[in-house]
């Protein structure tokens, strides 16, 4: 869904964003060849760089993915499976990180103009400074451990 909706709306996307699009494994367009625009299937050590640059990301709502967006301090949209599609857990992960974070959230089939104008919107949503993301390993090793 993610990679279509983008699809079909990146000429006005391109308009006022750059974009660096994680397709997943075989799922590159490699017919798409436009300014501002380039597409990985996936990124290892290089997503360091990209977060460094990225304003804004447009997620699934993994769990990691979250995390890393949240403790980075990154506006999100997050897109989560729902329904028949997963076990639920991305709805209830992004439910819990837009209400912290002052994200925003895209459940069920949209429209292209509608995605246009809920990227817009999502970009000029605030992060929440004042809620803090706290990284649990210490924790979760200090209680294996004890």
């Amino acid at each position: 869904q993610i990679n279509e909706l983008l699809r079909v709306s990146l000429d006005e996307i391109l308009k006022r964003f750059q974009v660096v699009h994680l397709t997943g494994k075989g799922n590159l367009d490699i017919s798409v060849h436009k300014k501002g625009y380039v597409q990985y299937e996936y990124l290892n050590q290089e997503i360091k760089d990209i977060y460094a640059i990225t304003d804004m990301a447009i997620t699934r709502g993994g769990a990691n993915s979250l995390a890393e967006l949240a403790y980075l301090k990154k506006k999100a949209l997050v897109i989560p499976l729902a329904g028949k599609a997963s076990r639920g857990e991305q709805v209830l992960n992004a439910r819990l990180f837009v209400r912290k974070f002052g994200w925003s959230m895209i459940s069920g089939d949209i429209t292209r103009k509608d995605f246009i104008n809920i990227v817009e919107l999502a970009f000029n949503n605030e992060f929440n400074d004042e809620e803090k993301f706290e990284n649990g390993i210490e924790k979760v090793v200090k209680l294996l451990l004890s």
